[in-house]
């Protein structure tokens, strides 16, 4: 009987141990996503280059509700996030209080803060420092390396278990390089607060999407459509290659003037200046015979005398 209750008691502990262990991962291993933090914000890198994020100081009272069934905590489970990041044209998050999203042509993520991500044949390659690993069937199987000296290893939170995917009508990664010719503009924090308090209920809310046409952008330029908000830019590189290709026209006309040959600068002459000359050389010569005749005369005068 003692035995018995011994290996019941052994029992009980093992199911404990694999309940508790699958509730909290090991913080070494990583789940579906790259987690990290940057500038107190954590991010959730997918291999399709979408990303979550949460905020750890946004939410009053995030630790004590965090357990609670079907709490929207992360941006993409659900949470209000708007006074806090900035979108552009399609929607994307180009800003997050004081940290720039950057992305690559087909809408993937390719830089949050100074953390740069990289892909290739399609998946994840390299978030930071750190490089993952696939076989040659295109599945994980490990990574080499860390993000960050502040992000070295992953370190579980129960706030990680809400991040997830955005939803499929708010994709913004597409097959096409849609943004390819797009810049989104971005402004600084405080001035970003400062237009939101002010703007709340005129803040724009559609975006395009990747599959649109688009002709005119409201939150950014286009290297191919001069808009309005691109005019100045415009202006001065006009200005400035006009000045470059009147600058380089007169200096090819000089050369090419300087390197005539002489019978080309007498052809350029014209017609009025050439007669001149004309005129001038027969003056001139009429009046030399001229002067020679009253020499001749002169001279034959004086030997009559004698």
């Amino acid at each position: 009987m003692k035995k018995l209750s011994i290996l019941i008691s052994f029992l009980f502990c093992g199911i404990v141990t694999v309940a508790n262990t699958n509730r909290h991962p090991k913080s070494h291993t990583y789940p579906s996503a790259i987690i990290f933090t940057e500038q107190h914000i954590d991010f959730a890198i997918y291999p399709d280059g979408q990303f979550d994020f949460y905020i750890q100081n946004s939410k009053p009272n995030a630790q004590l509700v965090i357990n609670t069934p079907h709490v929207n905590i992360s941006f993409n489970s659900g949470y209000n996030y708007n006074p806090y990041i900035q979108y552009d044209d399609f929607g994307a998050v180009i800003q997050i209080e004081n940290v720039p999203i950057f992305y690559d042509y087909y809408g993937r993520v390719s830089r949050i803060g100074n953390i740069f991500i990289d892909y290739n044949l399609g998946r994840l390659q390299r978030v930071g420092n750190m490089y993952l690993v696939y076989n040659p069937a295109g599945i994980f199987m490990g990574y080499r390396g860390y993000i960050n000296p502040y992000n070295r290893t992953y370190v579980y939170k129960v706030q990680h278990k809400h991040f997830r995917k955005p939803p499929a009508q708010h994709r913004i990664v597409y097959t096409r390089p849609y943004r390819s010719y797009y810049q989104p503009k971005r402004k600084s924090y405080k001035s970003f607060k400062k237009y939101y308090k002010n703007n709340t209920d005129a803040y724009p809310r559609s975006y395009y999407k990747p599959s649109d046409a688009v002709t005119t952008y409201h939150r950014g330029r286009s290297n191919l459509n001069k808009t309005s908000s691109n005019r100045e830019v415009y202006d001065y590189n006009d200005r400035t290659s006009r000045k470059r290709n009147t600058a380089s026209s007169n200096r090819t006309n000089t050369t090419k003037f300087q390197n005539q040959p002489k019978y080309n600068r007498a052809a350029t002459r014209s017609p009025r200046n050439h007669n001149a000359v004309k005129n001038n050389r027969q003056s001139s010569s009429k009046n030399a015979r001229t002067q020679h005749r009253r020499t001749a005369n002169g001279r034959s005068k004086s030997s009559n005398r004698i």
